[in-house]
């Protein structure tokens, strides 16, 4: 079956005006405007159409607690529920300065009441299906960004039988993947519940307070490989002696930690059942080369418009490996594209596209050889400027010790 690509913001309009909000697709009026393209014939466009459309409507409004109202509007703003928000100077300071525990409280409570609301959104259809799960599977890609200690619980709603339930997880390990000598390191997360299967979560990129802040940019740019590629390799015995014994896996990760997910596909499928990656940097050709996922885990990738991250690098292929192209209710800048969740928005469209094709796109080529390019520039420069910014914080405080 041909995939009418819908990568064009031409083809986008055409499916935003003409999709209806709720269920399904009238196909009827988007086969007679398509005949006037004269680029197809009618059969070819609504085959493809049906193949490649999944769903429009609107997202998951999933509500958290506004126990912390500064957090709970933060949150709701990366969940695509609002346009906007105000930054206390509190929450400034812990995203640019210095990490504050007890907020990390207050968001992981808010993210407790958010996957806990989910029990109340559950999908009626299939394409609602798609979203719920992509929304489920995007909280649990951003646990990590909460840093939970091992021991604390969330519940989340998993899938068995082909009917969702919640299950009670709890943190059963935290994973450092780079030394601890050098910087804080880049963490994973281990949980496990009692009634459903094994998770293994990545974080991503994080921001300037956040433990790892310094190592996950050192891991984009590593000269030479793969974004995620070189924390992958210091911490893959880690990895794999907390998966020992276990089989069913899911693994989730967004932006860096959907590529050390796809990393951990690449040595780890045998005790997979599932990966789900957002946004996520996708890996240097040559790691795909002679391997197709035509059986084993189910590979989930979904990427967001306008993100620049997930048109990078390249995807794994295979009957198994699923890729998705999301859509907000309204244009997006490269930079919120990758931070928020566009299944959380008022209306959100997903459309289903195909990792060769999305290998074959010529921007996609252009911006993994401008990484591998760049990567040989920028690691110095962060390196070196994290290197100053220790020695003058040693300086300071050697000051300081001396004039009190």
């Amino acid at each position: 079956m041909r995939v009418y690509q819908t990568t064009s913001l031409e083809y986008r309009d055409f499916f935003q005006k003409n999709a209806p909000q709720v269920d399904g697709l009238a196909f009827q009026r988007i086969w007679e405007q398509a005949m006037a393209c004269k680029r197809l014939n009618g059969k070819e466009i609504e085959d493809g159409l049906n193949h490649t459309f999944i769903y429009s409507g609107k997202g998951i409004a999933a509500m958290g607690t506004a126990a912390h109202p500064g957090v709970h509007d933060l949150v709701q703003y990366l969940l695509g529920r609002s346009d906007g928000f105000s930054l206390t100077e509190e929450i400034r300071q812990a995203i640019l300065h210095r990490e504050n525990r007890a907020l990390l409280a207050h968001v992981r409570e808010e993210f407790r009441a958010i996957l806990a609301a989910c029990a109340l959104h559950l999908p009626k259809s299939e394409g609602e299906e798609k979203i719920f799960e992509a929304f489920v599977g995007n909280l649990i890609a951003l646990i990590p960004y909460t840093y939970p200690e091992e021991g604390e619980a969330f519940d989340i709603p998993i899938q068995s039988e082909g009917t969702w339930k919640m299950a009670r997880y709890c943190v059963d390990r935290k994973i450092a993947l780079t030394p601890k000598w050098f910087s804080s390191p880049i963490v994973a997360y281990g949980l496990v519940a009692q009634e459903g299967p094994p998770i293994l979560s990545f974080i991503g990129t994080t921001f300037p307070a956040g433990e790892g802040h310094v190592a996950t940019l050192l891991a984009d740019f590593t000269p030479g490989l793969s974004v995620g590629h070189a924390p992958y390799l210091f911490g893959r015995d880690t990895i794999s002696h907390w998966l020992a014994g276990k089989s069913g896996v899911q693994v989730y990760g967004t932006s860096l930690g959907g590529a050390l997910a796809l990393h951990t596909l690449r040595h780890h499928s045998e005790q997979l059942a599932k990966v789900c990656v957002f946004n996520p940097a996708g890996l240097y050709p040559w790691h795909w080369w002679g391997v197709s996922y035509d059986t084993g885990p189910k590979v989930h990738i979904y990427y967001q418009h306008q993100d620049l991250v997930a048109s990078m690098g390249s995807f794994p292929t295979g009957n198994q490996v699923s890729v998705y192209r999301v859509f907000n209710h309204q244009p997006e800048d490269f930079l919120r594209a990758h931070a928020r969740l566009y299944t959380g928005s008022h209306q959100v469209m997903m459309l289903r596209s195909d990792a060769q094709y999305e290998n074959g796109r010529f921007c996609r080529r252009v911006l993994t050889v401008v990484h591998f390019i760049a990567s040989f520039i920028l690691f110095p420069l962060i390196l070196l400027g994290y290197l100053l910014s220790v020695v003058y914080r040693r300086l300071v405080e050697n000051i300081g010790s001396r004039l009190s």
